[in-house]
């Protein structure tokens, strides 16, 4: 996971792009991790992103087996993010 941050962060002309994979992953029936994408939430925290992810909150609002999974997502976006302890890139 931090070798694709690092490449993201080393190319910021691909921003585009980057959001474009994120919105094809936030929006798809089979997604990436839902850990995988909090932690380039964290890792980016892209006001961009942050829009796609109140987006699909929005559409789901009522749909109780993704709501939990998107508030982890707008959590990652926190600088005091709790789950920053699981992933030693954060830590310290």
């Amino acid at each position: 996971m931090s070798a694709f941050l690092d490449a993201v962060l080393a190319h910021p002309e691909e921003r585009v792009f980057v959001i474009e994979l994120f919105h094809d992953e936030l929006t798809a029936k089979k997604r990436c991790t839902w850990e995988f994408q909090q932690f380039y939430i964290h890792g980016l925290r892209w006001p961009e992103m942050r829009a796609l992810v109140e987006a699909e909150w929005n559409r789901h609002r009522d749909d109780f087996r993704v709501l939990p999974i998107l508030q982890h997502l707008r959590e990652a976006f926190d600088d005091k993010w709790e789950d920053a302890e699981f992933y030693s890139r954060f830590m310290g």
